[in-house]
């Protein structure tokens, strides 16, 4: 038995992702029907047209030029100047499948896979290479002190490779195709030869990119790269890594890290005189060397990483790496420090002074119904237009505004809220959900805050990231283990930090009960790390003595003077055509009670009023899809801690009434079961979200007999 190349299973693991598969290879194009097409990313092509793939059979071609194949192989093949086996290699790694299968016969299988062979266009272009064009930086590959290959990193998306043509050693122009007789050359900076004999005793850093190389030779670190994992590890180039001393500085994500490891095993067969891997895995994923310098990171540092990694080993008889190379951790067991006279004081950037800064977290915690959400789109208003913040508390800095909403539709609850609160919609973007090319999920703190940092820097001046409620983005952090809870906020308060942006997180208080506390930090819910971990901490609390007041309270501060005491009532407004929404109307005039006492007052009466809330709050979520059997309800509220006579009490408060609902035959003995169903009012024109979106449309919400504000407040 022999083994050949699987290259229909290869090709068929491509065709299965092919949408995402021909935009990740040639970003820039545009579907049309079962066609993408796009520029050809191998010559000076102007405009899409001629270029064109068809993503579900892999067929492609170039009319202009006739070059064309019939699978994703040949096309990834001709894309990145592979050949078909090398193509179909890296295929198979990617998309996790054989790369091999075993046959019967000797011969091996043909390699063209309907490849159209044409003899690539040569460019009589010079030393410098084509002109630049839609380019963000180009690096020049020199072999000799002669220009061999360039790599262009392009506006659109995505690199570009241009080869020099030699003949008889002489250049005679450049092509997209890599010629066959193509000798591999380091890239290097024109600044600092790392292959300088005066430097052969120097350590030799070996990192993933060309950015990398740029980035080190500036801090006068001798540095060359053969290109990422995307270019591959050319073969023939033992002469430049004999007895040097290496330093393979890898990427932070698993490709960047197995990259390594092959990088390490071609230096020591070639003979180095030794192989170090530093690693970096205190960055987000996908960050390298460059970025720890970009953040701060310093030579020193660098060097202190260096020393702390161990001289990587081949692994003994195929078992494995050894267990500090499989634990790379270990490799950078150190402390990270600055010296304080190099850091340069700063000053607290206020979005909102005493409440929300620029670079900083802030959590807001309440019962349900009072009005938390609400009270963030106030916030919003005020910064997508500029506003003011009540009592005086200044003038807001205008910014974009990024929404994470896990309980409120975008089109019946969140825009109409922002609307009727005077905020500017253009300014706000709502998240729905993270698109992984395969299908969308739901977004998640322990692994795409990298992809929030990412639509922070693509929408630009986002001020304000609103989390609402923190808790639904915890992916499977169990919410009452500190150290988890942790392990999501910090990551995200340094993300803050980076980009500048305020964030704002929402949660609930924990129920109430014997073993609770009046201590307002002590009644957020789950871990002590959602107050802990944020700088800045604020209760919701109905007034005690005011029914349908909120005091919104200094719960923690770690950065400035205790802000005064505000208070505010939910109103509702039209915003359309039988569209009511509710919004923040604050009191004039600031509160002096504090979020301790206003739980304790709250305690003292409304330990029943509270229990009941939280069941017409389970009703509603557990009956919003629609009627449910009765057993099914009990075995809900029995799970949420609630006793069946508060149930009831609210399920008179709602107006829910019980029917039979026939099982089987006519419905009647054993063949029938109780159902509960929310029931709508002939005025409502939507099932209420919460009890303030629950009044009467023809009442305020504030009580007594104010009328409806038409675009404005009491009438």
């Amino acid at each position: 038995m022999t083994q050949s190349i699987d290259f229909d299973a290869v090709n068929a693991a491509a065709l299965r992702n092919g949408r995402s598969f021909v935009q990740d290879l040639i970003p820039g194009g545009k579907f049309r029907g079962l066609q993408y097409v796009v520029r050809n990313p191998k010559r000076d092509d102007q405009n899409p047209g001629s270029f064109s793939i068809n993503y579900r059979s892999g067929v492609w071609k170039d009319f202009a030029t006739g070059e064309g194949g019939g699978d994703f192989i040949s096309l990834f093949a001709f894309v990145r100047g592979y050949s078909q086996s090398d193509a179909a290699r890296e295929l198979a790694q990617r998309f996790g499948v054989p790369f091999l299968k075993l046959n019967g016969s000797a011969a091996p299988k043909p390699l063209n896979r309907g490849f159209t062979e044409v003899a690539p266009k040569v460019y009589p272009w010079g030393e410098n290479g084509p002109p630049h064009r839609d380019e963000i930086r180009r690096h020049v590959y020199r072999r000799d002190g002669v220009a061999v290959y360039i790599k262009i990193k392009r506006t659109t998306g995505g690199f570009l490779s241009w080869y020099r043509l030699l003949v008889d050693g002489k250049p005679t122009g450049w092509q997209a195709k890599k010629p066959e007789d193509y000798q591999a050359a380091p890239y290097v900076t024109a600044d600092l030869d790392p292959f300088d004999s005066e430097l052969r005793n120097d350590q030799l850093f070996w990192p993933e990119g060309e950015k990398d190389v740029d980035t080190l030779n500036k801090l006068n670190l001798p540095a060359f790269t053969f290109g990422g994992t995307g270019d591959g590890l050319p073969s023939n180039i033992d002469h430049y890594l004999k007895d040097r001393h290496i330093i393979i500085l890898a990427d932070n994500d698993e490709p960047g890290r197995e990259h390594a490891e092959k990088k390490a095993a071609i230096a020591h067969n070639a003979g180095a005189a030794s192989v170090r891997i530093v690693h970096f895995l205190e960055l987000p994923s996908k960050n390298d060397v460059s970025d720890f310098i970009a953040r701060g990171g310093t030579v020193e540092q660098l060097h202190e990483r260096i020393d702390a990694a161990p001289i990587w080993l081949p692994p003994k008889d195929g078992a494995g790496p050894s267990a500090d190379q499989q634990n790379p951790k270990s490799e950078i067991q150190h402390l990270i420090s600055r010296c304080a006279a190099d850091i340069p004081p700063e000053k607290i950037n206020w979005l909102w002074p005493g409440r929300l800064a620029r670079g900083k977290h802030t959590c807001i915690a309440g019962e349900p119904g009072t009005g938390k959400s609400q009270l963030s789109i106030a916030i919003i208003a005020a910064v997508t237009t500029g506003g003011e913040w009540p009592c005086g508390e200044g003038r807001s800095p205008l910014g974009n505004v990024i929404i994470l909403n896990a309980e409120d539709g975008a089109a019946d609850t969140i825009v109409p809220r922002a609307l009727a609160a005077g905020a500017d919609l253009k300014r706000i973007h709502i998240v729905s959900a993270v698109n992984d090319d395969t299908h969308r999920r739901a977004f998640n703190l322990q692994k795409d805050i990298e992809v929030l940092e990412r639509k922070i820097t693509e929408i630009g001046d986002v001020v304000l990231v609103i989390i609402d409620p923190v808790s639904s983005y915890l992916g499977k952090t169990d919410s009452h283990k500190n150290s988890e809870v942790r392990s999501v906020l910090e990551p995200l308060s340094e993300m803050a930090e980076r980009t500048g942006v305020s964030i704002l997180s929402i949660t609930h208080f924990s129920k109430t009960g014997s073993n609770n506390t009046t201590k307002a930090l002590h009644r957020f819910i789950g871990s002590i790390a959602f107050t802990g971990t944020p700088r800045f901490a604020f209760a919701v609390v109905e007034d005690a003595d005011d029914e349908g007041r909120m005091l919104f309270l200094h719960a923690k501060n770690n950065l400035a003077a205790k802000p005064q005491g505000l208070a505010y009532r939910l109103e509702q407004c039209l915003v359309g055509e039988d569209i009511v929404a509710s919004r923040v109307w604050w009191d004039t005039q600031p509160v002096t009670i504090t979020a301790n006492e206003a739980l304790a007052a709250e305690a003292s009466g409304t330990e029943a009023q509270t229990e009941r809330a939280e069941a017409e709050e389970l009703l509603r979520d557990f009956l919003s899809d629609g009627p449910r059997p009765v057993t099914e309800i009990e075995a809900e509220a029995k799970g949420a801690g609630i006793s069946w006579r508060t149930v009831r009490r609210a399920q008179k408060a709602l107006g829910i009434k019980p029917y039979r609902k026939a099982e089987s035959g006519d419905g009647l003995g054993k063949a029938g079961r109780w159902y509960w169903s929310l029931q709508s009012s002939a005025n409502d024109t939507k099932v209420a979200k919460s009890s303030y979106d629950g009044h009467d449309l023809d009442v305020a919400t504030i009580g007594g007999s104010g009328h409806l504000r038409q675009n404005g407040g009491l009438s």
